[in-house]
């Protein structure tokens, strides 16, 4: 068991940026488990599109190790290791709306604010109402490419999916509950091509469109030498209700997933990282202000206490939120106002760990050094951050 390290709240000082990120793999090789293995065309693919902001020279020396070698479990460049590293990013969630309800506000807010960045997360529900329903979907362009046009947001955006993506909320025929196809398909797509689900998102001929994205189920990225792991998870196969749905069967979607599996992939990469910041990524709240996620707190809030996880980012309210317990390490970081922000339900502002919640459009900056990680919370409301933390690396 990892010794809990508690973090202290110390100034917060602006830092230089610079730039890495990595494809993944899992730890031994092998494909991961209940996620989109990387195979070699998967990496010609990336190669070939890439816009990542490397110098060429770097960029082609990369892509032919990838491509001689096989996927890397890490890459490091630039003498990114040890005490001198520096990465600033972007943090939104529940955003692809056609550029409509504050997204459009949101995009502009972040491209404002991005400068020198090095990577965006998505934290999930990344086109509404029912997620992509070909990899020809019209709404990739309208809600993403069309719409964080910002020159400083034209970086890496690592996604995770979240419950719209899965296809949720598609029609269905009312006498016996079965699916329509789709409305928008392209002309003479098959069945196999236009259909409800995740697939679309995860398939790596988005990447043509926009060389940007970078979506898959269970991932680890590793950066600066080992020093930083982020652990991207599929939560919605952990949320019991949406295994009774009629969506849930959606081709790829929750019923074809093993939560088990994931998980037991999760504690494996988290007991063998020696990084000093470690990160989980998923599209589900653990902990919440507003609704409580019992599957989800019981799957992973036992493996942050265990391993020694520093934040676990995350969206599906549409709000932003910080939640943290001082006796613990973790700190609960809810990002999901990318577009129509509410504040459904209860809000305890009495209860000891919620320390913000902002029912409004925004997003989430983040800078990471070795001493700190220090956390922007930005209202569409405001030119200045609404809320600022410093996450102290007490290691």
């Amino acid at each position: 068991m990892v010794p809990t390290k508690l973090h202290t709240s110390i100034p917060i000082e602006d830092g230089e940026t610079a730039m890495l990120t990595k494809p993944a793999t899992s730890d031994d090789g092998n494909e991961p488990i209940n996620g989109v293995p990387h195979t070699q065309g998967d990496v010609t693919a990336l190669c070939e599109g890439t816009r990542w902001r490397l110098y060429s020279a770097i960029a082609l020396t990369l892509c032919a190790m990838l491509l001689l070698g096989g996927v890397l479990t890490a890459v490091s460049l630039e003498g990114r290791g040890g005490d001198t590293y520096t990465y600033k990013f972007l943090v939104v969630g529940d955003w692809g709306r056609n550029g409509l309800y504050n997204q459009s506000e949101v995009a502009t807010a972040m491209g404002r604010s991005g400068n020198n960045l090095d990577f965006v997360i998505s934290v999930g529900d990344n086109f509404y109402e029912s997620g992509l329903t070909s990899v020809e979907d019209a709404q990739f362009d309208t809600s993403f490419t069309h719409i964080y046009t910002a020159e400083s947001l034209q970086v890496p955006w690592h996604v995770v999916l979240g419950n719209h993506d899965m296809g949720e909320y598609w029609p269905t025929n009312s006498s016996d509950g079965t699916m329509l196809q789709p409305t928008n398909c392209p002309a003479n797509a098959s069945d196999n091509e236009c259909f409800y689900g995740p697939l679309h998102q995860l398939d790596v001929r988005l990447r043509e469109r926009d060389s940007r994205w970078h979506c898959e189920r269970s991932w680890t990225m590793t950066l600066a030498d080992g020093a930083v792991d982020f652990f991207f998870i599929d939560t919605s196969p952990m949320v019991q209700e949406y295994h009774q749905v009629v969506w849930a069967s959606n081709r790829g979607g929750i019923l074809e997933q093993s939560p088990d599996a994931q998980l037991k992939e999760l504690e494996v990469r988290l007991a063998r990282s020696t990084a000093e910041w470690k990160i989980v990524v998923g599209h589900h709240p653990i902990q919440s202000d507003l609704h409580e996620y019992p599957e989800v707190g019981a799957a992973l809030k036992p493996l942050m206490d265990t391993y020694g996880v520093d934040a676990y980012l995350c969206g599906h309210e549409h709000n932003l939120q910080h939640l943290h317990v001082e006796t613990e390490r973790t700190h609960y970081i809810v990002s999901g106002g990318g577009s129509q922000s509410n504040a459904y339900g209860f809000i305890d502002e009495e209860r000891p760990d919620l320390r913000l919640f902002h029912p409004g459009s925004g997003f989430v900056e983040c800078i990471l050094t070795p001493e700190k990680l220090q956390v922007h919370y930005y209202s569409i409301m405001h030119k200045d951050p609404i809320y600022s933390i410093a996450i102290a690396n007490d290691s």
